[in-house]
């Protein structure tokens, strides 16, 4: 294959974006949306056509519920959580839903288009354990729609470590889930 005939700008180009969101919680509960490509910047390099990124709406909700309380500090919560992503003609839904007992999460979660039943894309299984400030924990996402015959299943490995803020020390923490 040869080179293209095509003449490109040597110049740099600079978009300026925008987002904005916000979170609300409490101990049990947590609601935020976002708003992401305010601007809708134009990311056209060469100056010959209209290449504005649309905004994308997400809103998130969820939380963690105590649902057995148990002798000993061994309590059982429920981690429901939701999140709708919309972006010009494209949306999507993920749900998921968590069990926590003492320092060890399991979940499952589900990725779907909203306004297209033929793009269910994929099913998550997780599991980790929390420990003082650190969280391990693996994902597996097997994908369902027709994209399974080039990308099957994804595997992922997180590690988290939350700091402590030593002037505003919090004596709670909040079980939110992390799929």
């Amino acid at each position: 294959v040869g080179n293209t005939q095509e003449v490109l700008s040597a110049n740099k180009v600079t978009k300026f974006d925008m987002n904005l969101g916000f979170m609300l919680h409490n101990e049990n509960f947590y609601f935020g949306m976002a708003v992401h490509n305010i601007t809708k910047p134009n990311y056209d390099y060469v100056g010959t056509i209209d290449n504005y990124l649309p905004r994308r709406i997400s809103i998130q909700t969820g939380g963690s519920f105590l649902i057995l309380d148990g002798t000993y500090g061994a309590n059982l919560n429920l981690i429901p959580s939701l999140t709708m992503i919309k972006q010009h003609d494209f949306s999507q839904l993920n749900c998921a839903l968590g069990i926590q007992y003492q320092n060890f999460c399991v979940s499952g979660g589900l990725r779907k288009s909203m306004l297209n039943e033929k793009n269910s894309d994929a099913i998550l299984f997780s599991f980790g354990v929390i420990k003082d400030h650190l969280r391990l924990s693996y994902t597996y996402e097997k994908v369902v729609s027709s994209l399974r015959l080039y990308s099957p299943l994804t595997s992922e490995f997180g590690i988290q470590y939350t700091f402590e803020n030593k002037r505003n020390k919090i004596d709670r923490v909040f079980k939110f889930p992390k799929i």
